[in-house]
């Protein structure tokens, strides 16, 4: 599972997410790795995290087309192509899933969370997301104003609001919003990883402005309250 956590800037988007992989169909979602990358380019101005079963995010992410994500003209046609690959390694998913695989576990969820900005359209940033699920999906979710944001996972323990107050209380002795923003996503992903066994391990961020080169990282490492 994943924390995917996606805010829209003024001039493109912060992706941050926990680098935990879990096998989900344990009782208690044996720990695979702790150090993930989770964060990926699909273009120099637009970044994806995935959110999920690794195999049909692994799928989704590499029948995206550069030439779409390049030529659009709009943040509606990039959500579109989204759309289309996730489906893509949803089928693909479907069709390699062994008989005995209880296709309704609540884990059974594939999706991405993408954001940045278009390079020949002087339009602002944008964050969007498509995710699949058993039942159908959700339809593709597309912000464009400032400090809008999406969190995905954990939403059994409150995530999204936890970061919307984490948030408020460091904005207000920090006077960068970025960087209130960067702590409020580690704030988050630790609170709930004290919860929840799928969520945790080294954080990532990726910020991707127009005009400026792209800052990426590490926010914390493996153990909690580890800051780097």
């Amino acid at each position: 599972m994943t924390i995917a956590i996606a805010v829209c800037l003024q001039d493109g988007a912060l992706l941050i997410a926990d680098g935990r992989q879990t096998n989900p169909m344990t009782p208690n979602g044996k720990v695979i790795s702790d150090d993930i990358n989770k964060i990926t380019h699909i273009s120099t101005s637009i970044s994806s995290i995935v959110f999920g079963i690794t195999k049909a995010t692994n799928m989704a992410l590499s029948t995206i087309r550069p030439n779409i994500i390049n030529e659009a003209r709009s943040p509606v046609e990039i959500l579109q192509e989204i759309k289309r690959s996730v489906e893509c390694g949803w089928n693909y998913l479907q069709t390699t899933l062994k008989q005995d695989v209880n296709r309704q576990h609540r884990a059974m969820r594939a999706g991405l969370l993408v954001g940045g900005y278009l390079p020949i359209q002087k339009q602002g940033g944008f964050i969007g997301g498509v995710l699949r699920r058993p039942n159908g999906h959700d339809a593709p979710t597309l912000e464009t104003k400032q400090c809008s944001l999406i969190v995905l996972g954990g939403e059994e323990n409150n995530s999204q609001e936890i970061f919307k107050q984490a948030f408020n209380q460091e904005k207000r002795t920090q006077n960068d919003p970025l960087k209130a923003l960067l702590r409020a996503g580690v704030a988050t992903i630790r609170q709930v990883e004290q919860v929840n066994p799928w969520v945790g391990g080294v954080i990532r961020y990726l910020i991707l402005r127009r005009g400026f080169s792209c800052s990426e990282g590490i926010l914390s490492g493996e153990k909690y309250g580890q800051e780097n």
